[in-house]
């Protein structure tokens, strides 16, 4: 059918702008008419008459695919930069390698194979690195598509329309080809998480500055101790997710890779330090008179070297392995690649993790309504039953809190899962990955705004810097010389110390 049109254009030499649509169209501002009508450009293109119009001025216009296969020769300001960087030089008389349906190459001529169709508009042209990057191997099939070869890549992702790329043939060098990316198609989530993230980030700064400036009695407890590391670790991922996002997705190679390991290993450091707040609240209702302790280094050795062994195996997997088990950070994505790897490396872990956690509070939970049940039997005295009250107040409330951080990074981690499993436009999850996004929030409102003795010693701090700084600079001798009045930020610093 499309041989016949070309046909009928040729016969009866229909020409002007309604040959072929703009993006199909080449512009030539010198060539000259042949004796049989063709035109002819400086080149030594041919353009087969009916194939071409003139324009108001002395150029032409000319539609090349109405008569063969296309390439799009990339925009003259693109080659001119190629030119320069990689001091090599354009050439449309250059050989061209290109693949035939039996798997079979061939070295062609490239302005004798193709119709060329130049000065392509690419509004975001991504220069393909094979050599660097193995999901940019490509061929270029005898029809004109681009192929890419790479065996992690999806049937979808496999080939691309010859109007999505731009070619620069080059002397004694194998052809450049640029992807042409719209940066206007950038997801929606990229604008709209970031302010989240960055929100998350902040808030969990707070929670660590409250936590230093809590007495000392509150700053060696192992509970608020995991509150701090796990938030240090949420704080790092918030982060990089931020910087991350604030890029767009358009990031370099090492440097996508180097964030998503740093987002691996402190969110996995994030989910051990929720599970020895798990342990640590099983010890503690597990008798009257607790027999057993966490020591904090015990706990640091196993939150934070655990995820260090799993971190070092991925890493280690993803620079030296390729195939089905290979994570491939950074080759589709700042992520892993594939459904099967991010289970083996990532969420089987936190499977394991929070059905621990789970069996634990269950146990935790029985627990405590035996010794609430045997306490009202056993103690007598009004003194007895108002410090047993306390006591048990004071572990209710630090298990309701557990209950709150482990409904905060489970269900929304769940959450997070299905909607990733589930495919589907981004829309239909924009709630829950934006209640994920605020996790830090939600973090300092169950830790730190909830907790009156926090809540008060940020807020006291927060007072003592509003005022003590216009105090120094009114009486700077005063403030010297008084040894009761301490720079806030050596507070910090010893609250950190003593963490």
């Amino acid at each position: 059918m499309r041989a016949f049109g070309v046909e009928f254009l040729l016969l009866f030499g229909v020409v002007g702008a309604e040959l072929c649509e703009k993006h199909f169209r080449s512009r030539i501002e010198k060539g000259k008419l042949t004796a049989k009508g063709d035109l002819e450009t400086e080149d030594g293109i041919l353009h087969a008459k009916g194939t071409f119009w003139k324009d108001s001025g002395d150029s032409f216009w000319a539609c090349p695919c109405l008569t063969g296969s296309c390439l799009w020769i990339c925009n003259k300001d693109l080659i001119k930069r190629i030119e320069e960087t990689f001091n090599v030089t354009f050439n449309l008389n250059s050989t061209i390698e290109i693949w035939d349906v039996n798997n079979s190459s061939r070295q062609v001529v490239l302005k004798e194979h193709f119709k060329l169709v130049q000065d392509s508009k690419c509004s975001h042209p991504v220069l393909l690195e094979p050599e660097v990057v193995d999901l940019d191997e490509h061929r270029i099939l005898a029809n004109g598509t681009l192929h890419y070869t790479h065996a992690n890549l999806s049937e979808e992702y496999r080939f691309s329309d010859p109007r999505n790329f731009c070619v620069i043939p080059l002397d004694n060098s194998p052809p450049v080809i640029t992807v042409c990316v719209d940066v206007a198609e950038t997801p929606l989530k990229f604008y709209l998480y970031t302010p989240f993230f960055i929100l998350s980030a902040l808030f969990l700064l707070l929670t660590l500055v409250a936590y230093c400036f809590v007495g000392p009695a509150e700053r060696k407890s192992l509970h608020n101790k995991t509150i701090c590391c796990q938030s240090a670790a949420l704080l790092i991922v918030y982060i990089c997710l931020s910087i991350t996002y604030l890029t767009g997705g358009y990031n370099a190679m090492w440097f996508c890779v180097s964030t998503t390991y740093f987002t691996y290993y402190f969110l996995l450091a994030s989910f051990f330090w929720l599970n020895v707040m798990c342990v640590d609240m099983y010890l503690t209702f597990r008798s009257l008179t607790r027999t057993v302790e966490i020591k904090y280094w015990q706990a640091s050795v196993y939150a934070w070297g655990v995820p260090s062994v799993f971190a070092v195996v991925m890493i280690l997997a993803d620079q030296l392995t390729t195939g089905p088990l290979s994570p491939d950070i950074g080759k589709a994505r700042c992520w892993f690649n594939g459904f099967l790897t991010e289970l083996l490396y990532f969420d089987g872990v936190i499977i394991i993790l929070l059905v621990a956690n789970v069996v634990l509070f269950g146990m935790t939970a029985i627990q405590l309504w035996r010794l609430r049940r045997e306490s009202r039997r056993v103690l007598q005295t009004s003194n007895s039953r108002t410090h047993m009250g306390t006591d048990t107040q004071q572990n209710r409330d630090r298990l309701t809190l557990f209950f709150k951080m482990f409904l905060l990074m489970g269900c929304l981690w769940v959450m997070e899962v299905i909607s990733w499993a589930a495919k589907g436009p981004d829309s239909y999850w924009y709630l829950t990955d934006i209640l994920n996004s605020l996790r830090g929030v939600l973090i300092f409102w169950f830790c730190v705004w909830s907790k009156k003795s926090v809540r008060k010693a940020l807020l006291g701090k927060i007072t003592q810097w509003w005022k003590n700084p216009i105090l120094e600079t009114a009486s700077p001798q005063h403030s010297t010389s008084n040894t009761g009045s301490t720079p806030m930020t050596l507070s910090t610093a010893s609250g950190l110390n003593e963490l």
